[in-house]
């Protein structure tokens, strides 16, 4: 991983790193800079893979696997705070049969709005706002104690929980592409 990672940077290329063991990602990124004789290492704490002078970029895509499903653990919250990105798996979407079983509130990414147009960005918005007003009031629902008409919020969130499903499940044997999924995205949630 670390020879192709600095060879792709040295030769100006776009490099993906796929590994599941984050300790050794965590050590690469302290030994990295040294072997490119980055001056820039002090108390053991060096600056980021991009932070080179060859150009290029290395993506690595990695697992943190949490106790018991514990979104707090320690080792979870500081990768969760350094990462660009990262996607948070549900075992009760598994449960319901939603694959991937992607939990899309806490699930993050800090670049997507430098990436994607604005009609994609607040698509996305009210997605995520629907699925979260209706997962906050998801028993009440269930159990039947809500009265219709008591929550404008509520009222949509119920009425287009159906479609938020339909548009986060796949197949595992479906491709969609990105331009797809955000036209669907789009068309589904671009109105508010």
């Amino acid at each position: 991983m670390r020879v192709l990672g600095k060879a792709g940077q040295a030769c100006q290329r776009f490099v993906e790193v796929t590994r599941a063991d984050l300790s050794d990602i965590a050590i690469a990124g302290l030994i990295v800079p040294i072997i490119v004789k980055f001056v820039g290492v002090r108390h053991g704490i060096s600056p980021p893979f991009g932070a080179t002078r060859y150009g290029g970029s290395i993506t690595a895509i990695y697992t943190v696997l949490a106790d018991g499903d514990d979104g707090n653990d320690p080792v979870v919250d500081s990768a969760r705070s350094i990462l660009d990105g990262h996607i948070v798996l549900n075992r009760a979407l598994a449960e319901r049969g939603v694959y991937p079983a992607i939990d899309i509130g806490p699930s993050v990414s800090r670049v997507m709005n430098d990436i994607v147009d604005k009609p994609h960005q607040m698509a996305a918005r009210v997605l995520r706002r629907h699925l979260a007003t209706y997962e906050e009031n998801r028993d009440l629902v269930l159990m039947g104690a809500y009265r219709s008409g008591a929550d404008p919020a509520i009222d949509a969130a119920i009425a287009c929980h159906p479609a938020v499903l339909e548009y986060i499940k796949q197949d595992p044997d479906e491709m969609v592409s990105l331009p797809d999924a955000a036209a669907e995205l789009i068309g589904v949630f671009g109105d508010g």
